[in-house]
């Protein structure tokens, strides 16, 4: 008898988190807190493992607490946790403190539970357009509030492009975030137009073609062409014949720029095997060798 109360806790102590946490029931925040702070500093899978011992109950309590570093451990956690979405609420409120660092933390983890959703998580649980309305809208009032950091601004756009297939948006209101003074607002606003209607082919096309910003101009070029390859049309048919005379100059300069991202180069690429000028072949083979340069140096 005194045996087994002696090696009982000793093989409690040895199972894994979730069942441990099973077996001992409710835990004190001071062991909450050693498990998120050391989780914290031992990479994506510890982080993962501690998300999911812990569930969203024991993270909202931690998110609504005010010790600053053991939020951001919950923050960090919380893209981890099962159902995530139910987190959402809390991180949108945490986005908006004046504490930058919790802030940001906030954002980027909404970005990618926005991310991670899929339609098979989300019915069956909670009707999908219910329970994403809500943050949908927060987040477009974040991006439009220019007293909250631009890298915040630019993040809640990025979220919200996320949700578009459970929360359509009308394009009109995109508007507003295509002509802010603030070009990283403006390059994560093009994130809403994809896949582009014909009319935000048209803005489209002007960001391309008359966008200050480079990054601007590639991310509008990248959009139209990976519209042209979804679709299995020409860039000329995407873009209309119209602005031919101007965007296909435009986008020949922009396809050898070396800012553009990975994923917009290989778009741009995509695109250009459609064109059949000599120019045109000429710039895809350029392309292709950059690319093939960027896969050796990994």
């Amino acid at each position: 008898m005194r045996i087994a109360l002696i090696v009982g806790p000793l093989i409690l102590g040895l199972a894994p988190f979730p069942r441990a946490a099973a077996l001992a029931g409710p835990l004190s925040p001071i062991t909450i807190a050693q498990r998120l702070t050391s989780a914290l500093g031992g990479g994506p899978q510890k982080l993962a493992r501690v998300a999911q011992w812990a569930g969203v109950a024991r993270l909202l309590n931690v998110l609504r607490g005010g010790d600053k570093a053991l939020r951001r451990a919950a923050i960090a956690a919380a893209p981890y946790c099962p159902q995530s979405w139910h987190l959402l609420p809390d991180l949108l409120q945490l986005m908006k403190l004046q504490d930058r660092l919790t802030a940001i933390g906030a954002a980027r983890a909404v970005r990618r539970i926005c991310e991670q959703l899929e339609t098979h998580q989300l019915w069956g649980n909670d009707t999908p357009p219910a329970l994403l309305r809500q943050p949908a809208r927060e987040l477009m009032k974040i991006a439009a509030n220019t007293e909250i950091a631009v890298e915040i601004r630019s993040l809640a756009l990025l979220a919200r492009a996320q949700l578009k297939q459970w929360v359509p948006l009308d394009s009109s209101d995109v508007d507003r975030y295509l002509t802010t003074p603030d070009s990283n607002v403006r390059r994560a606003a093009i994130e809403l137009l994809a896949p582009p209607s014909v009319e935000d082919r048209k803005r489209l096309v002007q960001l391309m073609l008359g966008d200050a910003s480079v990054d601007v101009a590639l991310a509008a070029a990248a959009t139209l062409c990976a519209e042209a390859n979804r679709s299995k049309r020409t860039m000329q048919v995407v873009i209309g014949g119209l602005v031919d005379a101007e965007a296909l100059p435009r986008l020949r300069s922009l396809a050898l720029n070396s800012q553009a991202a990975p994923d917009q180069a290989r778009d741009i690429a995509d695109c250009f095997s459609g064109l059949r000028g000599r120019s045109d072949k000429r710039i895809l083979k350029r392309l292709r060798r950059r690319s093939w340069r960027r896969r050796s140096a990994r």
